[in-house]
């Protein structure tokens, strides 16, 4: 309450989240909490507040469009749609619990081929239970995995493996997208060429072509980034190229003036025109239409007889400079800095368990358990611990068992399958119970 009144009191002020909210069963209510807090306090939309972008802006316009080109019936077909309507309609996209589900027992129907773009898929960075996914994906019949390097998920699953190329051989758009504000749209200009690689959206084009060729009518990356950016930018990807950079101006107040609804009208893209803290749409998929806090599914609090067992809160996800998730694991200069996977615990809670800085310690709970290096600090509470996420050591063995070690360090072995929230998002990788102790 004391921060909510401060909060209350700023003019201006503005809130962020990041994983922390969004990866909780709780995690909608909670932003929703977070959004009626700023609109309540007149945050929203204005100078040093937290700023809405358009419905459909630099690229979003073709990504909703594309709907209309699968069928009633293709569309009706999507994993966990009946389900999770928030997530199927929202997003427009399978639920990932439900596919490892369909994946296990074939139903509704069985699933036969996987693609793999630019997606390290069984590192402790995408999935819970990897392992699961790691058998249920080995049943498809067919799996193509693109990527720059060879990875567990590469070694493990693909058919067909096909290079992408580095930032330095294609052409791109490097663009923000933060709740639909573009802060920058920058130019990817190919430099070289090594080998036979193609970006992964000439890929779509040659497979766009052959599967529906109406839907695929560009023929160059240049000219379907231009399709795209013109109506924004008021020019095209080659004058993007020569710019470089471009950042747009910004309208605040955007509700005043028609810009934030697709029909034109002032108001908010809601179903009412409102800033909705009591969600019309929460209320349509199942769920309570007001905000509402909801203890994690295993905690000191909801699982008291587990937590005498597992009685840490285990926490992951947290960035490291010298990574982004499970990339660059591979470059020897990173790897000199961050060699190991590391658990951060308190003082307190390493001398208790007789745990030094360095040791290899082990954590598990009911679902699995994965092996790190002790990094004890302060700066983390004696009833939590913090795993890094994302490891694997390219080199160790790449071929089966090993695929290059992915199974040592893999913190979402601990996590558990389809305990997201009422609406379909959110998990536990941000509080789970487990126990220490030093690897023998």
């Amino acid at each position: 309450m004391n921060v909510a009144r401060v909060f209350a009191k700023a003019k201006p002020a503005s809130l962020g989240w990041g994983l922390a909210v969004d990866q909780n069963p709780n995690g909608v209510q909670l932003g929703h909490a977070l959004l009626a807090l700023i609109a309540i306090t007149g945050n929203l939309d204005v100078p040093g507040g937290v700023t809405i972008g358009p419905p459909a802006s630099l690229m979003g316009k073709w990504r909703m469009e594309s709907r209309s080109w699968l069928s009633d019936e293709l569309w009706s077909k999507r994993i966990g749609a009946e389900k999770y309507p928030a997530v199927s309609t929202a997003l427009a996209t399978t639920h990932p619990d439900e596919t490892l589900n369909t994946l296990e027992t074939g139903k509704p129907y069985q699933l036969k081929m996987g693609w793999f773009n630019s997606s390290n898929f069984l590192s402790p960075t995408n999935s819970a239970q990897p392992d699961r996914w790691y058998e249920a994906l080995k049943k498809l019949e067919f799996n193509v995995v693109q990527d720059t390097f060879m990875t567990p998920t590469a070694m493990a699953l693909a058919d067909i493996f096909l290079p992408l190329p580095t930032f330095a051989e294609h052409d791109g758009v490097v663009l923000t997208h933060y709740g639909r504000n573009a802060v920058f749209a920058g130019a990817m200009n190919k430099a070289l060429t090594v080998g036979e690689t193609k970006s992964d959206l000439e890929v779509c084009f040659e497979l766009g072509k052959r599967l529906n060729p109406e839907a695929w009518p560009w023929e160059t990356v240049s000219e379907f980034f231009s399709e795209q950016l013109e109506p924004d930018l008021g020019f095209g990807f080659e004058e993007l190229r020569k710019k470089g950079l471009w950042q747009p101006g910004y309208t605040y107040k955007k509700y005043e003036k028609g810009l934030l609804r697709f029909d034109g009208e002032p108001g908010f893209n809601t179903v009412t025109g409102l800033v909705e803290l009591n969600s019309t749409l929460f209320e349509s998929w199942g769920d309570d239409a007001l905000p509402y806090h909801q203890e994690p599914p295993y905690s000191v609090y909801s699982t008291p007889e587990l937590a005498q067992e597992y009685p840490l809160t285990l926490t992951t996800g947290a960035r490291k400079y010298t990574s982004f998730h499970s990339e660059h694991r591979q470059i020897k200069t990173l790897r000199e800095i961050d060699p190991n996977p590391e658990l951060e615990l308190h003082p307190e809670t390493a001398k208790e368990l007789g745990i030094i800085d360095g040791d290899w310690v082990v954590v598990e709970n009911m679902f699995g358990k994965a092996r790190f290096v002790a990094k004890v600090t302060e700066t983390i509470h004696p009833k939590v611990v913090h795993a890094t996420h994302g490891w694997w050591f390219p080199e160790k063995e790449a071929e089966e068992p090993s695929l290059f070690g992915v199974w040592e360090s893999n913190v979402n072995t601990l996590m558990p399958h389809d305990h997201t929230g009422k609406l379909g998002f959110g998990d536990t990788f941000k509080s789970i119970l487990c126990k220490v102790y030093k690897e023998a």
